[in-house]
C-alpha cells in the first residue's frame, strides 16, 4: 500500500514538472502570406513569412529563416506551408498561389483571302443608267470573308456616320452632286468587303479600288496625307479624300466623317470615279477635259478616260500617263493584297 502511494505521488510529481516546464515556453506564433494570391502561368508571387518564440522553420519541408521572403513560380496551382517549432509548441500554417493559363493569342489573319465565291464587280459602261446600285443590294452581293489584314481599321469599319459636304469645292458641277448625294457610306464590313461593296455600288471595277487603296494608304484608314497643319487642311482615309488645302481652300469636303469611317470613303472615292467616267465634270464646262468623256473615247478608248479620272483624283488635272497612274497600273497588276503577309 505504502508503494502504491509513492508511485502517485511520483507521477504527479512528473506531471506538475510538465506543466511547469510548458508553462515558462510560449507557443509558436507564424504568418505567411503571398503576393499576388493568383498569377498566370509563368509569372511570379512574392511569399513572406515571420514566426516568434520559434527555434526553426521549414517552408514545404525545406528549413528557412524563421523570417524571410521568397520569389516562387510555380506552373500550377500550389499551396506553401510554413512549420514554426519551438519549446512551447508548433505552428502549421498554409497559404495557396492560384495559377491560371491565360487565353492563347488569337491566330494571325490569313496571310492571303480566301477564294473568291466568282463575284467580280468589273467597271461598268460610262453613262450607266442602272447605277448607282443600291447599299442593301452590294451588302447582299459581295463576297463575304472574315479576313482582315489591316485589324487597325475595325473601328472606322463598323462606323456609319451622316456626311458632310460643306466644304465641296466641287458643288458647282450638278451632275457630280447628284451622284454625291447618293454616297452614303451606309455598310459595315472588313476592308475588302468595304471596298468591294463600293465597287460593286458605282460600278468601278473593285481591284482598281483595292490597288488605288494601296497606293494611297496601303489600306489603313487612318492614314493622314497632305497636312498643312490645321486640322481639316489634309487628305483623310483609306483613299485619300482632301477636304480643305493649305489655303484652307475647299476641295472635297467631307471632312471628319470620311475619316471615321472607311465605307463612307470608299463611297466617296467610287461616286467622283464614276462621276468623272460618266463625263459629269464637263457639266458646266470642259474644266476637267477639255472635250466630252465620249469624244476621247472615240479617239484613245474607255481605258484612256478612266485612267484619266485615277488621275485626276490624285492631281486634279488631266493626265493618264501620270506617274500617279503608272503607279497604281503597276500595284494593279501585282495584286499584292493576295500575296502572303499583305
Amino acid at each position: 500500500m505504502r508503494r502504491s502511494r509513492r508511485f502517485a505521488l511520483a507521477f504527479v510529481l512528473i506531471m506538475a514538472v510538465g506543466s511547469l516546464s510548458a508553462s515558462r515556453y510560449p507557443t509558436p506564433t507564424a504568418s505567411l502570406l503571398a503576393n499576388p494570391t493568383t498569377i498566370q502561368q509563368g509569372q511570379s508571387s512574392t511569399l513572406k513569412w515571420t514566426t516568434k518564440n520559434a527555434t526553426s522553420a521549414t517552408l514545404n519541408g525545406s528549413s528557412v529563416a524563421l523570417s524571410g521572403s521568397k520569389a516562387v513560380t510555380p506552373s500550377t496551382t500550389t499551396s506553401y506551408t510554413l512549420v514554426a517549432k519551438g519549446k512551447g509548441g508548433t505552428k502549421q500554417i498554409t497559404t495557396t498561389v492560384t495559377v491560371t493559363i491565360p487565353a492563347p493569342p488569337p491566330p494571325p489573319p490569313p496571310t492571303t483571302p480566301p477564294p473568291s465565291s466568282g463575284t467580280h464587280f468589273i467597271t461598268e459602261p460610262s453613262h450607266a443608267t442602272y447605277l448607282p446600285r443600291t447599299d442593301a443590294y452590294c451588302a447582299a452581293a459581295i463576297t463575304q470573308t472574315t479576313w482582315e489584314p489591316r485589324p487597325d481599321n475595325t473601328t472606322a469599319n463598323n462606323t456609319v456616320v451622316t456626311p458632310q459636304w460643306t466644304n465641296d469645292g466641287e458643288k458647282g458641277w450638278p451632275l457630280w452632286v447628284a451622284k454625291r448625294n447618293q454616297v452614303t457610306g451606309n455598310f459595315k464590313g472588313t476592308t475588302t468587303e468595304i471596298l468591294q461593296w463600293a465597287a460593286c455600288k458605282w460600278g468601278v471595277d473593285e481591284d482598281l479600288i483595292r490597288a488605288d487603296a494601296v497606293q494611297e494608304s496601303n489600306w489603313h484608314q487612318n492614314e493622314l496625307g497632305d497636312v498643312c497643319g490645321r486640322a481639316g487642311e489634309a487628305s483623310y482615309g483609306i483613299l485619300q479624300i482632301k477636304n480643305l488645302d493649305c489655303s484652307a481652300s475647299p476641295i472635297h469636303g467631307g471632312y471628319p466623317q470620311t475619316q471615321q469611317s472607311t465605307a463612307l470613303n470608299a463611297d466617296w472615292w467610287a461616286a467622283h470615279i464614276r462621276s468623272c467616267y460618266d463625263g459629269d465634270f464637263y457639266s458646266s464646262g470642259g474644266w476637267l477635259y477639255g472635250q466630252t468623256v465620249d469624244q476621247m473615247a472615240a479617239t484613245n478608248g474607255w481605258d484612256y478616260v478612266l485612267w484619266g479620272c485615277i488621275g485626276a483624283h490624285f492631281s486634279g488635272s488631266w493626265d493618264p500617263n501620270q506617274q500617279y497612274v503608272q503607279q497604281v497600273k503597276q500595284i494593279l497588276a501585282n495584286k499584292p493584297w493576295t500575296q502572303p503577309n499583305f
